[in-house]
């Protein structure tokens, strides 16, 4: 699954706007890339890809992992 306040944090952390992590991806709207971290659009393989490159990270990083037998989530 996603982490995808991993990915606002990120995003924030690099100093990218909605609109400037939009255009980099392409996007024609700054509310396309909104609705892809907020969940509400799934991202693909490459435009994370991106995103892990862009933010210097390995893209494990991104993700989070649900343990059977647990509610808790942990990031990989």
């Amino acid at each position: 699954m996603i982490n995808l306040q991993q990915l606002k944090q990120l995003r924030k952390a690099h100093r990218y706007s909605c609109i400037q992590s939009s255009n980099l991806l392409g996007f024609s709207s700054a509310n396309a890339y909104w609705r892809k971290e907020k969940g509400l659009t799934e991202l693909s393989a490459n435009e994370l890809l991106f995103l892990a490159t862009l933010y210097d990270c390995p893209m494990s990083e991104l993700f989070t992992v649900a343990h059977p037998g647990s509610t808790s989530k942990e990031v990989l």
